[in-house]
């Protein structure tokens, strides 16, 4: 099974802006960075939107 990767990494990985992350999910730029860096905080909601804006698997981001 492949390794779980940070979210940081992912939006990194498909070459995403902070304000690009920010704009498609309409919150702050501060809030994707709290995302980040603070991943259990993040809504399952919202966690499911990122997948789908990254086009990468919920199971393969590491929420820890």
């Amino acid at each position: 099974m492949p390794e779980k990767i940070s979210l940081k990494a992912v939006r990194t990985m498909r070459k995403k802006t902070l304000r690009e992350v920010a704009e498609f999910m309409e919150v702050s730029e501060q809030t994707v960075w709290n995302w980040e860096n603070e991943p259990k905080n993040i809504a399952i909601g919202k966690f499911s939107k990122l997948c789908e804006f990254y086009d990468w698997p919920m199971n393969l981001i590491c929420l820890e």
